[in-house]
């Protein structure tokens, strides 16, 4: 290990301290704040404003990080051009996902008694963690947050995580261990939702990890990312399935 750090360069082991010393102080806040998160969820039944709240402290600290590791925007996966092979395998990928969500949600409402008459599509129709409806301009004003901090999102993950630590560590198993390291991030940020939530995002997660690994883009990653979260949530309403499955725990 000793021998591994000193064959660094002395940019490399600066970066790599900067990394450690944000990604520490960002990962201790978080789990200082989530039980206030959870309180506030549970006692407003409003995950937003925890979101937008979390995304811009957090992405802000990022920032402060980037400046100091002096990263450019290449290294953050902004870039001007998009490659059309880029662009094309991600909208191809994410159709196909959208498509997997529709067959599984069939799969569950045809499998489990419980979801017998649950419709497929509920365009707008959204559900609070209390299980109440929302009204359709609520969900709308949260559809279309939810739309705007996308880019904050993949910007805290998998720019300033997952590509730093791909940097740092430019190898197989450095690049395959910081596509780990966003999908377990990408779930953790869910968790003051729900621990449904936290999970049910693991697989789309690693979806944008390999495309972000493949391609590190962040404009193609943040496509798919609002695609998928808009059709799972807004479209097919996710949200009623996990609240029926919580339903079902909490009664057994």
């Amino acid at each position: 290990m000793m021998k591994q750090w000193n064959e660094l360069s002395e940019s490399r082991k600066h970066r790599l301290k900067l990394f450690v010393f944000y990604f520490t102080v960002i990962t201790a806040l978080y789990f200082s704040l989530l039980p206030a998160m959870h309180w506030f969820v549970s006692y407003t039944h409003i995950t937003i404003l925890n979101s937008i709240f979390g995304l811009l402290v957090f992405c802000g600290i990022q920032l402060v990080m980037a400046k100091h590791m002096r990263l450019s925007l290449v290294d953050l996966g902004i870039k001007r051009i998009i490659p059309k092979d880029n662009l094309l395998v991600t909208l191809l990928i994410t159709v196909l996902f959208c498509l997997i969500l529709v067959v599984f949600k069939w799969m569950l409402i045809q499998c489990i008694d419980g979801l017998e008459g649950l419709p497929l599509f509920s365009p707008m129709h959204t559900q609070n963690q209390a299980g109440q409806s929302l009204s359709e301009f609520t969900v709308w004003v949260i559809a279309i947050a939810y739309l705007l901090f996308c880019p904050f999102q993949v910007f805290l993950i998998h720019s300033a995580i997952q590509g730093v630590v791909m940097d740092l560590f430019p190898t197989k198993m450095g690049r395959y261990g910081a596509l780990i390291l966003a999908v377990i991030a990408m779930s953790l940020i869910h968790l003051p939702i729900d621990v449904a939530y936290a999970l049910i995002v693991i697989i789309p997660a690693i979806l944008w990890a390999v495309l972000y690994l493949k391609y590190r883009c962040l404009i193609t990653v943040t496509i798919s990312h609002a695609l998928i979260g808009f059709w799972a949530f807004f479209i097919l309403d996710y949200d009623e399935l996990i609240n029926l499955f919580n339903l079902y725990l909490s009664s057994h």
